[in-house]
C-alpha cells in the first residue's frame, strides 16, 4: 500500500511514519511549512509533496493526517473525496460540527478512516476512568 503524510505538526508524525514504513511504501510527505516539511522528508527519506494538491493527486492509497488540528476538517475531507484511506491523530476536529462534517465525507467516500486513541486502552487511564465512573471522589 502506498502511504502519504499529511502534515508533520504533530509529535508523532515521526513515530507514525516509521511504523508505516514497516508494512507500507510511504512515499512522501507534505507540509504547509517549507522548512519544516524538508527537514521531516530528508530525515525519513521522503520525497516532498510541495502542494497539498500534489499529495491529493498522487497515488498515494491512505494518508497519515498529522497536520494542526484547525486543518484536520479541510484536509480529511479533501482526502476522503480524493478516495484516500485516512488514520488522523486526535483531536479530530475542533467542533462538534466538524467532527460531523468529516464523518459525513468519510461515509459518502467510503473511504476506511482510523483515529488514534492511543491511551483509551492504557491500564493507568481505564483504572482513571473507573474510579471517576465509580463516584468514589465524590
Amino acid at each position: 500500500m502506498k502511504i502519504a503524510v499529511c502534515g508533520v505538526w504533530h509529535v508523532h508524525a515521526g513515530d507514525y511514519t516509521e511504523k508505516a514504513k514497516l508494512s507500507a511504501d510511504v512515499m512522501g510527505v507534505y507540509d504547509e511549512n517549507p522548512e519544516r516539511r524538508r527537514d521531516f522528508a530528508e530525515k525519513h527519506g521522503l520525497r516532498e509533496f510541495e502542494s497539498f494538491e500534489q499529495l491529493l493527486g498522487s497515488d498515494a492509497e491512505g494518508v497519515i493526517v498529522c497536520s494542526s488540528t484547525e486543518s484536520h476538517t479541510a484536509v480529511i475531507t479533501a482526502l476522503s473525496a480524493a478516495k484516500k484511506h485516512i488514520f488522523t491523530e486526535k483531536v479530530l476536529a475542533l467542533t462538534d460540527s466538524d467532527c460531523e462534517k468529516i464523518a459525513d465525507a468519510v461515509s459518502k467516500n467510503g473511504v476506511n478512516f482510523v483515529i488514534s486513541l492511543v491511551q483509551k486502552y492504557d491500564g493507568a487511564m481505564l483504572t482513571a476512568k473507573n474510579i471517576a465512573d465509580s463516584g468514589e471522589l465524590g
